[in-house]
C-alpha cells in the first residue's frame, strides 16, 4: 500500500489522479521547506529540530517563528516561490505561526499572495480553487 493509498480519497477524478497530484504535490513542497531550512542551518532530528551552528535544539514552534516570515521575504525566489515553500513550510511544521505569517503576508503591501501556487490539482481537474481547506484558512 502507498502512502497515498492510505488517505481519502478526495478527488473529482474518478481514477483518483487529482488525489495522487495533489499528495505528490504536498510532498514536494515538504521536502523544499525542509531543504530550504537545512540550507540555513536548521535541520530536522527526529522529533526535533536542530540549529546547526549553535547545536541548540529548537522546537518546531521556534523554527515557525524563526523562518516562517523569512521565507516569505527571500529575495531569491519569486512570489509564487515563497508562497510554494510557505505553504511546504506549514505542511512541514503544522505550526499555527507559519498560517498567520502567511496571512500577514497576503494581506501586507506585498500581497496578495498569488492564488494558485501549490499546483495541488491538475490542470484537468476543473476550474476550482487550487489550494488545500488548511491553505485557503491560512489566506483567510
Amino acid at each position: 500500500m502507498t502512502d497515498i493509498d492510505r488517505f481519502p480519497n478526495r478527488s473529482c477524478q474518478p481514477d483518483g489522479s487529482a488525489a495522487r497530484h495533489t499528495f505528490r504535490m504536498g510532498m514536494q513542497a515538504m521536502e523544499g521547506a525542509r531543504r530550504w531550512l537545512a540550507e540555513r542551518g536548521v535541520v530536522e532530528a527526529g522529533d526535533e529540530w536542530i540549529d546547526i551552528e549553535s547545536k541548540r535544539p529548537l522546537t518546531t514552534n521556534e523554527v515557525a517563528h524563526s523562518w516562517a516570515s523569512k521565507v516569505l521575504n527571500d529575495e531569491d525566489l519569486d512570489r509564487n516561490g515563497q508562497a510554494r515553500l510557505a505553504f511546504g513550510l506549514l505542511d512541514l511544521l503544522n505550526d499555527y505561526w507559519v498560517t498567520c505569517e502567511i496571512r500577514f503576508a497576503n494581506q501586507g503591501s506585498k500581497g496578495p499572495l498569488p492564488a494558485n501556487v501549490s499546483g495541488t490539482l491538475p490542470p484537468t481537474a476543473g476550474s476550482g480553487p487550487r489550494l488545500r481547506g488548511h491553505h485557503l484558512l491560512a489566506l483567510g
